[in-house]
This record gives C-alpha cells, sequence and structure tokens, in this order.
C-alpha cells in the first residue's frame, strides 16, 4: 500500500469534497481514507494499493486541480473584485460564467503542476507553483467592471455562455449531469454549500447546448430561460435513459 497524504488550510473547507467525490473510485480500488484536523490544518490520508497507484493518483490530481481552478479562483475574485448594482445571486452567477470560462484551460496548467509524492499541500501548489495562474486571474479582475447595469450583467453573462464549447450538458430537476451523463457537483467547491446549484454547475459544465430532461421543475429555469434560449430541448426521462 502506498499512502498519500493531502493537507490544505482548514478554513478552505474542501478536502472533504474530494474524499466524497472519489468514494466510488476509492471503493473499487481498494483505498483505505481517514480525515484529519488540526487547529490549522486539515488532512486527507489515503492508503492506495499498489496496482493501483497510477490511475488513482490520476484520478486523485484531477479533482485537486477541480479545487484550485474552481474553489480558490472563487475565493481569490470574492477578494479581488466589486461588482456594485448585481444582487448576491447575481454576482454569483457571474463569477461561476468566468471561472468557467477559462476552466479547462486552467485545469490541464493546474494539474501539470501536481506530482505524485507522499505529501501534496494544496495551499504550496497554490501559491509556489501557479504564480502564472494567479497574475493571469488578477488580469481578468482588473479588466472587469466594478458596476453593472442590468444590460451589462446580461451582455457579459451571454458574451461568456455564447464562447462554450459546442458540447451539451443535461438539467434533470435539480441535478445537472455532463455530456457523459457523470453527475455534476463542482458547485459544492465555490464556497460552503451542502448541496449543488444547478444553475452554476450549467455554467461549470462550459457547454453552450441544455437539454431539460423530465417534468420535475428546477430552481435553474428562470437562468435557463433568460440565457440558454435557442439552445434548450426539453425531452422526458426515458428517451435518454436518465
Amino acid at each position: 500500500m502506498k499512502e498519500l497524504r493531502i493537507t490544505e488550510t482548514v478554513s478552505r473547507k474542501r478536502l472533504g469534497i474530494i474524499a466524497s467525490s472519489l468514494s466510488q473510485i476509492f471503493r473499487v480500488a481498494g483505498v483505505k481514507a481517514r480525515y484529519e484536523e488540526g487547529d490549522s490544518t486539515a488532512a486527507l490520508i489515503i492508503e492506495i494499493p499498489e496496482h493501483y497507484l497510477e490511475f488513482v493518483f490520476a484520478e486523485v490530481r484531477e479533482k485537486l486541480a477541480d479545487v484550485i481552478v474552481v474553489g480558490y479562483k472563487y475565493d481569490f475574485f470574492m477578494q479581488n473584485t466589486q461588482f456594485w448594482g448585481l444582487t448576491a445571486e447575481q454576482k454569483e452567477l457571474f463569477l461561476t460564467a468566468v471561472i468557467a470560462a477559462d476552466y479547462l484551460e486552467d485545469r490541464r496548467f493546474a494539474q501539470r503542476a501536481i506530482i505524485l509524492c507522499q505529501e501534496i499541500s494544496i495551499d504550496g501548489i497554490y501559491h509556489f507553483k501557479l504564480q502564472k495562474l494567479t497574475e493571469k486571474w488578477q488580469e481578468i479582475c482588473t479588466c472587469l467592471p466594478s458596476y453593472f447595469g442590468e444590460e451589462v450583467y446580461r451582455s457579459f453573462m451571454q458574451y461568456l455562455i455564447d464562447d462554450f464549447s459546442d458540447s451539451s450538458v443535461y438539467l434533470v430537476g435539480e441535478m445537472v449531469y455532463d455530456k457523459r451523463y457523470g453527475k455534476r457537483n463542482l458547485s459544492l467547491l465555490l464556497s460552503e454549500k451542502h448541496v449543488p446549484n444547478p444553475a452554476q454547475e450549467i455554467l461549470l459544465c462550459c457547454a453552450k447546448n441544455l437539454h431539460v430532461v423530465g417534468e420535475e421543475e428546477s430552481s435553474a429555469m428562470p437562468f435557463v430561460k433568460d440565457f440558454y434560449g435557442k439552445n434548450v430541448r426539453f425531452y422526458s426521462g426515458e428517451k435518454l435513459g436518465l
């Protein structure tokens, strides 16, 4: 068994989300995981069978990159921007759209900085290996307006969404699934949420085509009607097998 220790500052509160999102893979691979918390540092300790090491680490690296380019990026923009004129909900959606705009590129960059070793400090990688990434984020912050009227907000949001890939995302009630029908929960990384936010999950899929499945009403529908318009399709759950 190979022991891997992943640490972060306690206040970040995102290690539990990593463990939860990887729980199924851990079960299949026979990985043992435990969570420890000290005064300032939290740790996720995982014991990986040697023959599954590369496979499990690849999955862990992807999730760690998500923590940085979604969760830490959210924290960074919250600390370095002020969007006067927006409601709290509009600000959350706008920040999510900004994060999603470079999500795939940022994640590839972050993954290259995460290497297999006995102890991985998420904060250490963020502060010492990803300066170029945070410099890019700072440049984006300086380009964003500090005041938004309704028209500016809608035009910015539509511009960002229209620039997403020509891929698909599926909305089933309050749940969101990607093009491979994998359940999405990246919005849990944005703040101390207990359940995913469907509107933010849609944005974080970085796809411009939305499929609404089934008859269950979703809290995301006002957002969907505002910004996805002609790119929305409606289906029964049986038709798509969901």
